[in-house]
């Protein structure tokens, strides 16, 4: 798994620490559990607000109340902080299937956006295997899996 400043670099390369600056620290991603800082950055550069509204989902599945807005707030740093201490990293694991989930959905329902989930021949697209690096290999999708997913499309 890529530490957040190898993923800035290779976002942004010496223009890195500005990245840092605007998509990391100013959404306040590094008060997150350190855990959680690496995967909620990927996907912030991505989705942005979207990214914590997926983890405050994942947080509020796991029992927690707090709210979907899109901003780390206390309460959502509470129930991060707090949900990592009951499960490590079956947290993480939940967050990356859930953005892989969400990307087949969203695949699913708008045909503009299946390019970057099924690749050419049926092979995993971008968003599939960025929800993946997030995983052990163990919890990747087969090829064959991943194809009959694409087979609900038709």
């Amino acid at each position: 798994m890529k530490t957040v400043q190898e993923i800035a670099r290779d976002a942004a390369g010496e223009g890195a620490e500005a990245l840092l600056d605007r998509q990391f620290r100013a959404p306040g991603i590094q008060a997150l559990p350190e855990l959680l800082q690496p995967f909620v950055f990927d996907h912030y550069l991505l989705a942005g607000r979207h990214a914590i509204i997926a983890l405050q989902r994942v947080l509020n599945q796991k029992g927690e109340t707090c709210p979907r807005s899109g901003i780390i707030c206390p309460a959502t740093l509470r129930a991060a902080r707090r949900v990592t201490d009951q499960l490590g990293d079956l947290l993480l694991y939940a967050c990356a299937y859930d953005r892989r989930d969400t990307a087949y959905h969203f695949a699913y329902i708008a045909k503009e956006r299946r390019c970057f989930v099924a690749g050419p021949n049926g092979t995993k697209g971008a968003r599939i295997t960025e929800a993946e690096a997030f995983l052990p290999p163990e919890k990747h999708l087969s090829l064959a899996e991943h194809q009959e997913r694409l087979s609900l499309w038709v």
